[in-house]
């Protein structure tokens, strides 16, 4: 016969409800919370690693296309093309002189489909094709109006080919110029088919394990690793190609076929644009394991609350069991916590060990590079020494040999400079950069060649808290390039000085050289870029390079103001404390 609970049973079963209720609230906003936290974390660290692929499979591509315009490059400054340009009547046996250049061109990259010369107006002169293509008009094709609009090196959109078959290529053009600034008098042009393309970057994004998607200035797919139709414009891809193709990059999640991706976008100097993509279920995966092991206890908490009557009746087992129940789950949590903290610290040692890799391999192959360079430069010389043998031609043909080995030898120092900057131990204590600087600027000065010697004004008292050895190679960069730049400016001036704000001291190097355009300021600071030809300045490219590493690895920062004509002021800014080294 069943009847009202006694009021000890009665009072034993509120508190028991409360007791659960009051368990169970602060249980669940915890298990809120760590899921919470536990996504932001995993999908920061994931958001960091597809934007580092990103940057890594845009890196990639541009050296591939900038290795096929410098190859094209070679040609058309090589007096073999020149030559046919400077007679009295260039249209005569033009197609007869120019045939060489264009096979030798296809022979020595097995890569390219076609290779042709193009009169300025756009009418082929020589090719690899059949004679039937002789004078066609490629007027209207987009490598020869980007070229002609741009007045530079272009890499094309997609385009159907007039080869049998119409494969789709995509097309590297030249111009050729008697001197650096005279108007073209042809172009340089070769095709490469976007199988080709296609092949590299997927055994890239293989190497990489990571998806890759790769399009041109209309946003038609140049080569993917997915299903993506080569040579069509992929509505799917419109969220990441618009911004891209204005210069933009982000990072973002896209809906496919294979479910959420996480995707990387970023646009390319040639106008290309790129993106590294990787499904969400694969870098979330621990995310995934943690939000079940809370799930089971969720479920497990639930369940034991859910009956409080048997609390009170079998309070002994019923508190035995909770109590296992909770630490199994904490166990779980902290489980999925570490495994979450080991594959974030995997990532992490992965991304060291690639930057390691990447410096070991830039200094291991400036080393190996001087071999034969230094056989270049031997055998030069020998000739050199038998000069009276030589005419005028051959001599000067042994100058250009001469001055390309030195070129390369400066080259090979500066890369070698670079991959120290990196791997270098890190000293830091305060310095006091004032003697340094007027040392470096009146050794530099005194064999600098110019209109007039330069006035350089070092302020007192400008103190950092840095590595010596490396801020010392820094100065020498800024100081040298400011010299530089001012050899040909009547009474040359050039100011080291500083400032500081609660964080940082600022140094500034100001000159009143020469100066430069700031639309090109962001490749001021990046490997082989330069603003200026070499018959106008000599360099190599890299000596500003080596100063936005050092300011990195300080956890500092580099930039420049100018205006073409009126001098530049350069500006490096290092912590006033000691902040843990930045990636470089």
């Amino acid at each position: 016969m069943s009847g009202p609970l006694p009021r000890g049973t009665r009072s034993a079963a509120g508190i028991a409800v409360t007791v659960c209720v009051l368990g169970l609230v602060p249980l669940a906003v915890l298990a809120a919370l760590s899921l919470v936290w536990s996504e932001r974390a995993l999908r920061d660290s994931a958001q960091d690693r597809i934007r580092e692929s990103s940057a890594a499979a845009a890196a990639f591509v541009t050296t591939r296309l900038a290795g096929l315009e410098d190859y094209l490059k070679t040609f058309a400054d090589d007096p073999g093309v020149l030559e046919p340009f400077r007679v009295a009547d260039p249209t005569a046996d033009l197609a007869q002189r120019l045939q060489p250049v264009v096979d030798t061109v296809l022979s020595g990259d097995p890569t390219l489909t076609i290779a042709s010369v193009l009169s300025p107006q756009g009418v082929i002169l020589a090719t690899t094709l059949e004679k039937k293509y002789l004078g066609m008009d490629m007027s209207g094709r987009d490598y020869f109006t980007g070229a002609v609009r741009t007045g530079r090196a272009y890499v094309s959109t997609v385009y159907t080919s007039i080869l049998p078959g119409n494969p789709l290529m995509t097309n590297a053009i030249v111009p050729i110029r008697l001197a650096v600034d005279d108007p073209p008098v042809g172009y340089l042009t070769a095709a490469r088919q976007l199988s080709i393309t296609q092949g590299y970057v997927r055994s890239y994004a293989d190497v990489a394990d990571i998806g890759m998607t790769l399009t041109d200035q209309s946003g038609a797919v140049v080569a993917s690793t997915g299903d993506r139709s080569l040579g069509q414009v992929d509505p799917g891809n419109a969220g990441w190609v618009t911004p891209a193709l204005r210069g933009d990059s982000g990072v973002m999640t896209i809906d496919t076929s294979d479910g959420p991706q996480l995707l990387s976008y970023r646009a390319l100097p040639s106008g290309w644009t790129v993106a590294a993509h990787l499904p969400e279920s694969t870098m979330l995966a621990p995310w995934y394991d943690l939000r079940s092991a809370v799930l089971v206890l969720s479920l497990v908490l639930a369940a034991g609350f859910a009956v409080p009557g048997l609390v009170i009746f079998y309070m002994t087992r019923g508190r035995q069991r909770a109590v296992t129940a909770l630490g199994a789950a904490h166990e779980q949590l902290a489980t999925a916590n570490a495994h979450l903290e080991a594959r974030v610290e995997q990532r992490t040692r992965e991304l060291s060990a690639a930057v390691d890799d990447l410096e070991g391999f830039a200094y291991s192959v400036s080393h190996d590079l001087r071999a034969p360079l230094r056989a270049i430069s031997g055998f030069s010389q020998a000739l050199d020494d038998d000069a009276q043998t030589l005419d005028d031609t051959d001599r000067h043909y042994l100058q250009r040999i001469r001055a390309a080995a030195d070129t390369m030898g400066h080259l090979i120092d500066d890369l070698l400079r670079l991959s120290r900057v990196g791997r270098s131990q890190l000293s830091i204590g305060p310095v006091d950069i004032t003697p340094i600087a007027r040392d470096i600027a009146a050794e530099t000065a005194r064999g600098a060649p110019g209109v007039d010697p330069p006035t350089v004004h070092v302020a007192d008292g400008i103190v950092v808290h840095a590595d010596r050895q490396l801020i010392t190679v820094a100065l020498q960069n800024l100081i040298g390039n400011a010299l530089k730049f001012t050899r040909d400016t009547p009474n040359p001036a050039i100011e080291i000085d500083h400032h500081t704000t609660e964080e940082e001291t600022v140094i500034f190097v100001r000159d009143n050289g020469c100066g430069f355009d700031m639309t090109y300021a962001d490749k001021l600071f990046q490997p082989f870029q330069r603003l200026h030809t070499h018959e106008q300045f000599d360099g190599t490219g890299i000596g500003l390079a080596t100063v936005a590493r050092i300011a990195r690895r300080h956890g500092g920062r580099v930039w420049a103001d100018s205006t073409p004509g009126h001098g530049a002021t350069f500006y490096l800014a290092l912590p006033r404390t000691h902040q843990q080294p930045a990636a470089t």
